[in-house]
């Protein structure tokens, strides 16, 4: 969860999530979500006109009323496998990627979880979930108040934070009482209070910490046990990732390491999270990717770059994607649309406005087909959207 008000995480600081209106979809850290939009009204042709005589003015009139047209398509998420059959049924508002066996649905704005044979295992029945971390869910009800519910459903610790992040190393970070007036605790499953810590908190743990804001130009970093550690001069962080968070200082981006150096001095517009030794950097306009001491290894010679995962990583050049290896090779030509990062294999490509997926060597492992496209997960499924005709309520 990346804000506590926002329960439910494309691009780093650098790119801004995907949205449109009316029927519009986003996909964040690999999820599939939708929104219905207006549907474009659909006119009857006028009846021909035809003449009229006195014996037919005189007959009864006959109901010309013009046949009620069919509902306009919509946009359905489902779940494929990995031979791009629809393995869960197109059915859902919104579906996310599986995490620990269970994936998040909404349907009718009420969101639940699904297991891998899509059974619905708890009901969509709440305004906003996470995924399941340590056995917990967070949970929020209409009133906007937070709670956690485990793997069976229950509400085992009641709405009564204001806001919340999910557990991580044993504790959860929560809130109480009206912004600005807000007191925060780390809590264990039970609820029973391990620390309260002196600031506000900036995000949830990572690589067992998290971050604290202290002053205007300073952000901390506390443990599990709500010990402050450090103090570092920043304007914002993210979380840690390969040992490495990426900040922002000056209006200038840079890098932390665990020693709690700035390593990389705030000299990029933008960076990617640290993933396989290198991240993703942007400078004159112009990304390549750098090492954790700030040296470009692979030169900045392309329009976009995404973090390496699997050993590739997404690059633009001329609105087109494709990818590289650590070498800096282009190992599949900038051939796509746009291009997601490898998970369990395949990444998701967008050709021509349809999403399929390629293999390593940019093989169509399943053809374009999709309105949109998640990441694959460790259950061999991935949410996708498509565009499905729905039966009128008169049928």
């Amino acid at each position: 969860m990346e804000s506590p008000d926002d329960v439910g995480s494309k691009r780093g600081l650098e790119k801004a999530l995907l949205g449109s209106a009316g029927l519009g979809i986003g996909i964040v850290l690999g999820y599939v979500s939708m929104s219905a939009g207006a549907a474009t009204e659909t006119r009857a042709p006028a009846p021909a006109a035809r003449s009229v005589s006195a014996a037919s003015a005189s007959a009864p009139a006959r109901d010309l009323a013009p046949p009620v047209p069919a509902a306009p398509p919509v946009e359905r998420a489902g779940y494929v496998d990995r031979s791009g059959r629809l393995a869960i049924a197109a059915e859902y508002n919104e579906a996310q990627p599986f995490q620990d066996g269970l994936a998040r649905v909404s349907v009718g704005g009420k969101w639940g979880f699904v297991d891998r044979e899509g059974k619905v295992v708890i009901l969509p029945s709440f305004v906003d979930v996470s995924d399941f971390s340590e056995g917990m869910a967070l949970v929020r009800n209409e009133e906007k108040k937070a709670g956690f519910i485990d793997r069976t459903g229950k509400l085992v610790l009641d709405y009564e934070f204001d806001v919340a992040w999910p557990f991580r190393n044993g504790v959860a970070i929560i809130g109480m009482g009206a912004e600005g007036e807000r007191k925060y605790r780390l809590i264990r499953k039970g609820g029973e209070s391990v620390a309260r810590p002196p600031w506000e908190p900036l995000g949830n743990f990572s690589e067992g910490i998290a971050p604290i804001r202290v002053s205007d130009t300073q952000i901390g970093f506390f443990d599990p046990t709500g010990k402050v550690i450090v103090r570092v001069r920043l304007d914002a962080v993210r979380d840690f990732h390969d040992g490495m968070a990426v900040c922002e200082l000056h209006g200038k981006t840079c890098a932390m390491n665990r020693e709690w150096h700035v390593a990389i001095s705030p000299m990029f517009e933008s960076m990617t999270d640290f993933a396989e030794g290198v991240a993703g950097a942007a400078q004159d306009s112009h990304h390549g990717f750098v090492d954790k001491k700030g040296k470009f290894v692979i030169p900045a010679t392309y329009d976009g770059a995404d973090r390496f995962s699997e050993g590739l990583a997404a690059v633009a050049r001329d609105g087109r994607w494709g990818f590289v290896d650590h070498a800096g090779q282009e190992v599949i030509e900038t051939r796509f649309d746009e291009a997601r990062p490898f998970v369990h294999g395949l990444a998701a490509v967008r050709v021509a406005g349809k999403f399929g997926y390629v293999d390593p060597q940019g093989r169509w492992a399943i053809e374009p087909q999709f309105v949109h496209a998640g990441d694959f997960g460790v259950e061999g499924l991935a949410p996708v959207s498509v565009m499905r005709e729905e039966k009128s309520k008169s049928d």
